[in-house]
């Protein structure tokens, strides 16, 4: 109801949702309304998706800096995302929410239509040995998909763009670890009673301690190549959870708050980077994450 009013009267909007239905169905119901209205409206403005959406933005920027723009052919870029945090009772029961409608709205869509003459595309990719970082395997979150609704809406990403989203785990046994127990739990989460029961683990309104927040971090590595030429970048900050996503998504209101003016002139339901750019990429550093070219 919160998301409808705001489009119907062209109220700017953000949230920090990552629930692949959720955002399918407001971008679905409401898009359109809200461009009529001049709304600003974006979800997923916190650890999911704003790491990897405005890191490929950044990337892409980077890599016109160097002579390397939309121009120069198809560009793939593979990112490799590592945390150490623990997630509060919230996320827990909201990923157990989503688990419990895979049947219904499975994580892997088609990618977004580009403009003729553009193709974006989503690289499955598959568990493998990376040389730097160990064991990785493909991160179905809603991050690429946002961000490649991104590299759709933008000519800056080129004519051919395609991503690869990876988790890293750096040894073969904590791959097979999470594997067993995520596909244990993503099978109770089917049935009512099972959620309920393992929403008891992590209770809503709990989460982790101050001290254990300072220990925190998440490090994304972004891998970039088009042509001959290769780039790499990293997004990184601390706990992702707490204290960075509150930091994005307080930036990304801010942005409509005070600098609306000088953000780019799409409207209606978007992406961060569609809808900030270049002007949370800089609230963003001032903050204390750090987009760099490694």
């Amino acid at each position: 109801p919160l998301f409808a009013t705001c489009a119907e009267h062209g109220t700017d909007y953000v949230d920090s949702t990552g629930e692949f239905s959720f955002v399918r169905t407001m971008r679905a119901r409401y898009g359109e309304r809200a461009r009529e209205t001049g709304a600003i409206m974006v979800s997923c403005c916190g650890v999911d998706s704003i790491p990897t959406d405005l890191g490929l933005f950044y990337t892409v920027l980077q890599m016109a800096a160097r002579g390397h723009g939309q121009g120069d052919g198809p560009m793939t870029v593979e990112g490799l995302f590592e945390t150490r945090a623990r997630p509060s009772g919230g996320t827990w029961n909201s990923v157990l929410s989503v688990m419990g409608e895979i049947r219904e709205a499975p994580a892997r869509v088609a990618p977004p239509r580009a403009r003729e003459g553009r193709r974006v595309s989503r690289v499955e990719g598959k568990l493998h040995r990376d040389r730097e970082f160990g064991w990785v395997l493909p991160f179905s979150t809603i991050d690429p998909e946002i961000a490649l609704h991104s590299a759709a809406a933008l000519p800056e990403y080129g004519e051919d763009f395609s991503y690869a989203h990876y988790l890293v785990l750096r040894s073969l046994p904590k791959v097979i670890g999470l594997g067993v127990g995520m596909g244990g739990i993503a099978l109770l989460a089917q049935a009512e009673l099972g959620r309920k029961l393992l929403g008891r683990a992590l209770v809503s309104g709990k989460g982790p301690s101050e001290a254990e927040r300072k220990k925190s971090w998440f490090k994304l590595r972004l891998r970039a190549q088009r042509g001959s030429f290769q780039l790499q970048t990293e997004v990184r900050g601390g706990d992702p959870g707490y204290d960075e996503t509150a930091k994005m998504l307080s930036e990304s209101a801010l942005c409509l708050a005070v600098d609306r003016a000088r953000l780019p002139a799409q409207r209606g339901v978007l992406t961060p980077a569609c809808a900030f750019g270049e002007v949370l990429l800089k609230r963003l550093s001032r903050a204390g994450l750090v987009f760099e070219t490694v």
